[in-house]
């Protein structure tokens, strides 16, 4: 009975603490602009477009610093032309575009640092663990007179790591409204320590995820405890 109601005391304790805090919930989503580094075969390749967005939660542990964890959905990839050439190395003067898209739900963990003031800035550094929902490659093929001739979309699944690991960095500005409502944007980075592919799909070719995330969002918070 004792142990019971020590246990009790200490949830209660901690519970009240917690609510106590200076802690914000919110959404954001926004434009992730990504590509390809460490790209040993010399392949040149572009940025891909694609959309990022999810919940966000911050725990601020003194007046201005902060521990941050969000929940995205990242869509990641890169773009590139092939201008395939005859034995002798002469072009053909077709094209082949294409489109790699990875797919990942992610996992940012941050640390950071808001200033006090109404109009705010703030700067956040962390890693970012991803998942990885679906890989899909497409190409476009053009003919010697710039025609579209045909397409095909492949599952990549199989050849795409299932886990990414990356690096983030992150500023933004942003406006308090009655103390409560947090609005704001960023721009973010993400660069990955490992590779995207499988060996047994490409042991020469090392390409790792980097890119740069523009999002807007809203906060709201929750703790009793104002912050300044």
């Amino acid at each position: 009975m004792m142990m019971k109601k020590i246990a009790g005391m200490a949830l209660t304790l901690i519970c009240s603490n917690v609510f106590a805090q200076k802690h914000l919930i919110g959404v954001k989503s926004g434009l992730n602009f990504s590509n390809i580094y460490n790209d040993d075969s010399g392949i040149k390749s572009e940025y891909q477009t694609g959309i990022s967005g999810g919940l966000t939660y911050e725990l601020f542990f003194k007046k201005n610093f902060s521990l941050g964890l969000d929940f995205i959905y990242n869509e990641r990839g890169f773009k590139r032309d092939i201008y395939p050439t005859l034995n002798n190395g002469n072009p053909t003067g077709e094209k082949i575009a294409e489109s790699y898209n990875n797919n990942y739900f992610s996992i940012p963990i941050k640390v950071g640092y808001t200033s006090s003031k109404k109009v705010f800035g703030f700067v956040n550094f962390g890693i970012c663990p991803s998942f990885l929902i679906n890989a899909k490659a497409s190409a476009i093929y053009f003919d010697k007179n710039g025609n579209n001739a045909s397409s095909e979309t492949k599952d990549f699944m199989e050849r795409v790591l299932k886990v990414d690991l990356a690096i983030l960095s992150e500023v933004g500005l942003g406006y308090k409204l009655k103390n409560k409502y947090y609005f704001y944007s960023s721009i973010s980075n993400q660069t990955s320590f490992g590779p995207i592919y499988n060996t047994t799909y490409s042991s020469n070719e090392k390409f790792k995820h980097f890119g740069y995330i523009f999002s807007v969002g809203v906060k709201v918070n929750l703790g009793k405890q104002k912050i300044n």
